[in-house]
């Protein structure tokens, strides 16, 4: 069985801490609201995989852009590769 990137959990931290930030203290609410699935939205919320367009499509939800997210995903994931030109 395959080990699950543990970099998909620093990003479901950020998801789950953007919404918070939003004023939805439940996920079902902000799910319901935003017009996504339960299921589907409470998944990445807790690590699952997403692809690219579900991706973009929870940057519009959070009203955060990709560069954003991935800016505070780095800043967090202890295991993100180090930018090879930097000294």
């Amino acid at each position: 069985m395959k080990s699950k990137d543990t970099r998909l959990y620093d990003l479901a931290y950020l998801i789950r801490n953007r919404r918070l930030e939003l004023g939805y203290t439940s996920a079902e609410k902000f799910s319901n609201e935003k017009g996504i699935n339960r299921s589907v939205y409470q998944r990445w919320e807790s690590g699952e995989d997403l692809n690219l367009t579900s991706f973009l499509k929870l940057c519009d939800m959070h009203h955060i852009s990709a560069s954003a997210l991935f800016i505070k995903w780095e800043q967090v994931n202890r295991l993100m590769p180090k930018d090879q030109n930097s000294n």
